[in-house]
């Protein structure tokens, strides 16, 4: 395992930060399936607004809210709309794929836009600068 740099913690790495996220995404879909209520009516307006929230709360740039917007739809295509995970794509399907992908995507917009992101010092760059 890889050592953290001073100053780093665990809920500050980005690849913690999208799992966390489709963990969420993911019990969603699951609870949804498991309950006896008819979740496929709603379901896909209350994702996109847990896509929105939860991905836009982990502070998840471009390609990680596309990424997570593409799993929510495979979770909610192979737990809610169908059964046993089987994806399809139909037209309503690959509708619903292009909703969550730029939901995912508007969440990392709007991050990018509030949370600028600052590029990481790498240690050699300090030792080359050091030695001048």
């Amino acid at each position: 395992m890889a050592d953290l740099a001073p100053g780093c913690s665990l809920p500050n790495l980005p690849e913690v930060r999208l799992a966390v996220t489709n963990g969420v995404l993911f019990t969603a879909c699951v609870l949804g399936a498991r309950s006896t209520i008819d979740m496929t009516a709603g379901s896909v307006s209350v994702l996109t607004l847990l896509v929105l929230l939860v991905a836009g709360v982990a502070r998840l740039s471009l390609l990680p809210g596309a990424f997570t917007g593409v799993c929510t739809w495979a979770y909610l295509t192979g737990f809610l709309v169908n059964e046993d995970g089987l994806l399809t794509f139909a037209g309503s399907d690959l509708a619903r794929l292009a909703l969550f992908t730029g939901t995912g995507l508007l969440a990392g917009a709007a991050t990018r836009q509030s949370h600028p992101t600052r590029r990481p010092v790498r240690p050699t760059t300090l030792r080359s600068q050091a030695g001048t």
